[in-house]
Parts: C-alpha cells; structure tokens; sequence
C-alpha cells in the first residue's frame, strides 16, 4: 500500500507539471502503459474517474510505463517519478522514437469505442528501425525465392522461424544490407495455391516476437519467368546454302537475366520458316536447350523460327514462348 501511495503522490505532481504545457494533439499528457495493459491515460482520465485504475496498472507495468507531456515528448515512468522537480523532469524528456514503445498499441481509456493510439502511425514518432509491432509488410517471389520484407530490424534467422503448410524451408537469411529483410528459399510450392507464411521466435534485439503469419499466393513460375531464344554466337543471320548451320539456344531466364535452373524438365518444340531441325522437341538441361538449325539452298529473305513449350513440370509454363528471326544470306559458308 505505502508504494501505491507513494507512486500515486509523485505521479500526481509530475501529471500537473506536464498539464501546465500546451496541450498538444493527442495523446499529449499523460501515461503511456504499456505490457499486458496497453492504455493511455490522459491527464484529464487520471485524475479523474480512472485514478486507481490507472495507478493498479502502471504498478504492474512500471517498466512499460512513459509519460508525455504537452509537446509529445516522453520520459520513462522511474525517471519521471524520482525527479524533484518539474525542470528535472523536463530535461529528461525527448522526442520519442519507435522503441519507445515496446511495440505497444496503447487503447484511449475515457473515449467511446475503441479509439487507439498507435505510435508506428504517429507521424510524430520517429522510426529508428529497432521498436514497433513486427510485422510482413511485403513478400515477393521469384522461383522458389521468397524476401519477406518485415517492419523492423531483426537480429538472427534460421529455416526453423518459418514455416509454410506443405512446403518446406530449406533456407533463410538476412539481407546483409537491409535487416529486415529475409531471404528463403523453399521446394515443394505450388503454382497459384495459396499459403500462409508463420514466423515464430524471432528477436529484435533480443526479446523474443510474437508469431507474425502472413497469406500469400504463389505466384506462378510461368508469369515470373522471360524466354530468350537467340544463336549461340550472337549472329543475327544465316547462309543460304545446303549443309551449313547455326546453333540456337533457348533460355529460361529471371528478370535480372540470369538463367533460371530449377524449373525441372522442361520440353520445347522448335519450328522454322527456312531450314530444318533433326529432332525438332528437346528437353532443357539447368534451364537451357540447344538445338542445330540446318540451312537449306531455296532462298527467303528472312527466316522466322520459333521455341514453344509443350511440356514442364510446372504447368504454368506450358505454351510460354519465344520467337527469334533471322536474316538469310547468299553466299559461300
């Protein structure tokens, strides 16, 4: 009783030291109690209706607990309260930043609803990647590579803090750069189906996160992928003489141009306008097929040649294409 009593004398003085200041926009003075509480009191609700109310919390919670005074700035409940006076208390205030607040969403004790104040959406707050709710706040897809761009900073991650139904994480990672990104990589994913990402037990410096899930579609290989169909030695032309010949390759390519080899087997059937093929299907080998156009002596002006997908083991690939034209010479190869 004597610490409840002393708590509420000294948080009295300080409340009607920070009231003294313009009022700000909210939540301008009053306490912050975070933890299991998560509610603000203003100056008005703590010396109000909600004073016992509100000194029970910030007793259970004297770790969490800031106030603010009219300008928005905060200080912390234990520097506050053993400040002699309201110069003190001033010099220990600041502009409060995102860790601030432990992540909390504080409810507004004394209004209708549920009116929150959230500090992550309070333009006031600065971010210094450290504090605030962890959350997905974008997941992109490229293959079977998946960033999961997250709200904050993180400190480590292994495959076992996430997990997807069905599909396994052989991999993660963080963004060397950029914390808070992570990088997986997974196998077993389907095409267009939807799944939920679950990462649990993840730190920011050091405390250990609340599970984050997040829903997503696969996005499918076929839409992410770009088909290249060129010749081998980059000449843009063929000899219209009989026996001579060209090699073309065929790419399944990433939107950085990089050649994607885990698509699996891959079939492709090549058709030309000029010339003539051996065998005209072929199956990819990491993602390239190769393929010997022969040339023929009846002369066109232009020889237009085209590589379609007819077989894949991911279905969205099928039908996907690529068209390469050439132009035909006369002459001696």
């Amino acid at each position: 009783m004597g610490k409840k009593l002393a708590l509420s004398v000294l948080s009295t003085v300080v409340v009607v030291n920070m009231a003294s200041v313009a009022m700000a926009k909210p939540p301008g003075p009053g306490f912050l109690v975070g933890g299991d509480v998560d509610k603000y009191y203003s100056s008005t609700a703590f010396l109000g209706d909600y004073f016992d109310e509100a000194l029970d919390n910030m007793l259970d919670e004297m770790d969490d607990t800031l106030f603010v005074n009219g300008e928005g700035k905060v200080v912390k409940l234990m520097d506050g309260l053993f400040a002699a006076t309201s110069e003190e208390i001033a010099a220990k205030t600041k502009k409060p930043v995102l860790s601030d607040f432990n992540g909390n969403v504080y409810k507004i004790v004394g209004e209708e609803g549920e009116e929150l104040y959230n500090p992550a959406t309070d333009p006031d707050v600065v971010f210094d990647g450290v504090g605030g709710n962890l959350f997905v706040e974008n997941l992109t897809i490229t293959g079977n590579t998946i960033v999961v761009d997250f709200s904050i900073t993180i400190d480590s991650v292994t495959p076992y803090n996430f997990s997807i139904a069905g599909v396994n994480v052989v991999s993660a990672s963080l963004d060397p750069e950029d914390k808070s990104k992570v990088v997986l990589t997974i196998d077993g994913a389907q095409s267009g189906h939807a799944y939920t990402l679950i990462a649990h037990g993840l730190q920011v410096y050091g405390e250990v996160r609340k599970d984050v899930a997040y829903e997503f579609t696969m996005t499918e290989l076929g839409d992410l992928l770009d088909y290249s169909l060129r010749t081998a030695d980059g000449t843009t032309y063929i000899i219209a003489v009989g026996g001579s010949s060209t090699m073309l390759v065929f790419e399944l390519l990433d939107s950085k141009g990089n050649v994607v080899t885990t698509a699996g087997d891959v079939k492709v059937v090549f058709i030309t306008t000029f010339g003539s093929f051996f065998d005209r299907r072929v199956t990819t080998k990491n993602g390239v097929a190769t393929i010997m156009l022969v040339s023929e002596s009846n002369y066109v002006p232009k020889a237009q040649i085209r590589a379609t997908i007819v077989e894949a083991e991911d279905e969205s690939l099928i039908g996907r294409e690529a068209t390469l034209e050439l132009t035909v010479g006369v002459g001696v190869d």
